[in-house]
């Protein structure tokens, strides 16, 4: 089971730690009480936020330059 986080903090709060703290608190609620065995956090795009997740301890897996969806069948109609 996969959760996935996005998070937006005005800037006159940035870099204060209040956003390291949520996302602590959550990815603790996700994984201990939700049972999730994956969190993703897509497409951090400032290097605070991409330093910020990593520090948490998500990794990279991949980059996407665009996002393509295809049906289960593998048939475009």
């Amino acid at each position: 089971m996969q959760a996935e986080i996005g998070y937006t903090l005005d800037k006159n709060f940035r870099g204060k730690g209040y956003a390291a703290e949520a996302l602590t608190k959550i990815i603790d609620y996700l994984m201990n009480d939700l049972n999730k065995h994956r969190i993703v956090a897509l497409g951090p795009t400032n290097s605070d936020s991409i330093r910020l997740v990593e520090r948490l301890g998500f990794r990279k897996e991949a980059h996407f330059i665009k996002s393509l969806f295809f049906p289960e069948n593998g048939l475009m109609t």
